[in-house]
């Protein structure tokens, strides 16, 4: 379990606790109703891509200032100078895109709360400078690290022949040869997947936007995944389902955490830096990507980039090739 953050009435962090003393109002009580809670009220007002998102950024925060994901946590007693103690929490754990949509989450049910009567006008606003005005800002730059073809080798070696590691085995390969953000693999139905025609279709992207994705023809994708739809059946529902001990499939789906843990726990157990991340495999198929077609736009559609800047902004070909020069220096 994630150890709790605490806040001391000075507002000082002290280590990787925030101590929030009974004076500073915090409070964990469910609210009387669903309809009261501002956070049923934000969630429902969001696509089903953000929902998912904004559920689990809110767990995380929900987590780290009391210890369980669980708490019934009322949002509206926390105080506008909690934010940066908050955002420096998820900083020194998260990436800069994580951390700005856990914030942006934060924000959100702060503004449900100021529009349910929560809190007051004066104190959203508040609330929104401390979220807004501070974001962590985009590198002009994409960062992270290629994933070569004999790491992913070794990841699909420690996925062994159970449910588990056959299920492993198909989900790297999705992110590998596909390139699929982990929330787009979360949230990817057993429908979704076109064993004819080889494609992933309709992947559910950021904005709720839908794209079809080709399997490569070299089928290595597509024999991994036809194995764990063997081993999963053909039932309606996730593609990717929890499995509890003893290979019992539940039949419910991953978050997209989840997704995260899977690459972790097989970057330890393979023995490869523990800096691989599931953005990398992503990373790592457009610029794989570009370098066989030369063609940002289709790469683009591909990676369901609405601009070819930013598809752009993953092409490490060109540092690549300067690493493997240095090495034959």
């Amino acid at each position: 379990m994630t150890t709790a953050l605490t806040v001391t009435h000075q507002n000082a962090i002290t280590g990787q606790t925030l101590q929030i003393q009974p004076f500073d109002g915090l409070r964990t009580a469910p609210y009387p109703s669903a309809d009261s809670s501002p956070v049923v009220a934000m969630l429902g007002s969001k696509g089903e891509a953000s929902r998912r998102k904004y559920s689990e950024s809110l767990r995380t925060i929900t987590t780290l200032l009391t210890g369980s994901e669980d708490a019934a946590l009322r949002w509206e007693s926390l105080q506008p100078a909690h934010v940066g103690m908050i955002r420096q929490a998820l900083t020194e754990r998260y990436s800069r895109s994580t951390v700005n949509r856990h914030i942006a989450a934060l924000r959100s049910v702060m503004g449900v709360c100021w529009k349910m009567g929560y809190i007051t006008h004066e104190t959203f606003q508040l609330f929104h400078g401390e979220t807004k005005s501070k974001t962590v800002s985009r590198s002009k730059y994409d960062t992270g690290r290629l994933v070569t073809g004999e790491e992913f080798a070794m990841l699909l070696g420690t996925c062994d022949g159970s449910p588990l590691g056959v299920r492993d085995a198909a989900m790297l390969s999705v992110m590998f040869y596909a390139g699929l953000r982990r929330s787009e693999v979360a949230s990817l139905t057993v429908s979704q997947y076109d064993k004819k025609t080889r494609l992933l279709v309709d992947v559910v992207g950021k904005g709720n936007k839908t794209r079809p994705v080709p399997v490569p023809v070299n089928a290595r994708l597509a024999a991994r995944l036809n194995a764990w739809v063997a081993v999963r059946g053909n039932e309606p529902g996730p593609l990717f389902q929890s499995i509890r001990r003893g290979g019992h499939i539940t039949g419910q789906g991953l978050t997209s955490q989840a997704v995260y843990n899977v690459v972790s726990a097989h970057a330890a157990a393979a023995g490869l830096d523990s800096d691989i991340a599931a953005h990398d495999f992503r990373r790592t198929f457009i610029t794989n990507a570009l370098t066989a077609s030369g063609n940002p736009v289709l790469v683009a559609d591909i990676a369901g980039h609405s601009n070819p800047s930013t598809t752009a902004r993953y092409d490490r070909s060109g540092l690549q090739s300067y690493r493997d020069f240095m090495e034959k220096l």
